[in-house]
């Protein structure tokens, strides 16, 4: 799964019983994936602080758009 998330390489079950990977590889993908979880863990938390002003301003943006909308119309 991390595989597949990270280098986007899907590997099938069967596969898995003949599978080599380096070791260098292997700690560069841990990094990809430990880098990932970061980025989506940051993501989270960063909405529940700030999500409500970024959907007051996709909301204040649209009404513009709206605005114009009726300007033009």
């Amino acid at each position: 799964q991390d595989i597949l998330e990270t280098t986007g390489i899907s590997i099938l079950e069967t596969e898995t019983a003949c599978l080599a990977i380096c070791t260098k590889c292997s700690q560069h993908i841990d990094l990809a994936v430990d880098f990932r979880r970061s980025c989506l863990n940051g993501n989270i938390l960063f909405m529940q602080l700030f999500g409500h002003i970024i959907d007051k301003l996709r909301s204040s943006d649209i009404a513009e758009e709206n605005l114009e909308d009726v300007a033009f119309a």
